[in-house]
């Protein structure tokens, strides 16, 4: 937890920055952090000794391919505003959050047919407000969730799928 909280503080020092880039090693050189970004721009990869990886993208640098898992794909017209894939020795994932004209229910409704497809059996349909979440499991340890908020004339989403 502790590497995570020094790269968020990291991420933070180059969002106010506009740095070009800058790379830190943990004091007992297990860990590194590379930071670069430009105006709203960012990207934080660590990685440590024993091969775990983290990499967060924000502002143009999330733009693209989110690097979800095969039978996923983000909501068409979506627009990735930061995402973060993880690989090591306990499991790899992804996590993205995004902003589309849909509404919250239809992100659900999307969402659910691609997990239900991956064989995740969704145990968790939550609502609070108009905020929506759905969870589950599926094979081999799969974990699924997705959180909806409505945002002006659209939502927002923050989709996690991790092994």
């Amino acid at each position: 937890m502790k590497k995570y909280c020094t790269a968020v503080g990291i991420l933070a020092l180059v969002a106010c920055n506009d740095s070009e880039a800058t790379s830190v090693i943990s004091a007992d050189g297990a860990t590194e952090y590379e930071v670069s970004g430009a105006g709203g721009d960012t990207r934080v990869r660590m990685s440590d000794a024993d091969g775990n990886e983290a990499v967060f993208a924000g502002g143009s640098d999330a733009a693209g391919e989110p690097g979800l898992p095969d039978g996923y794909a983000l909501y068409p017209g979506a627009e990735v505003e930061s995402s973060t894939t993880f690989n090591g020795s306990q499991g790899s994932g992804v996590m993205v959050t995004f902003a589309t004209d849909a509404s919250s229910q239809e992100l659900v409704e999307y969402y659910r047919k691609q997990a239900t497809s991956a064989d995740v059996e969704i145990d968790t349909d939550a609502r609070t407000g108009e905020d929506q979440m759905i969870a589950g499991e599926g094979p081999g340890g799969l974990s699924f969730s997705l959180q909806t908020s409505p945002d002006g004339s659209g939502s927002t989403g923050i989709l996690v799928i991790a092994q």
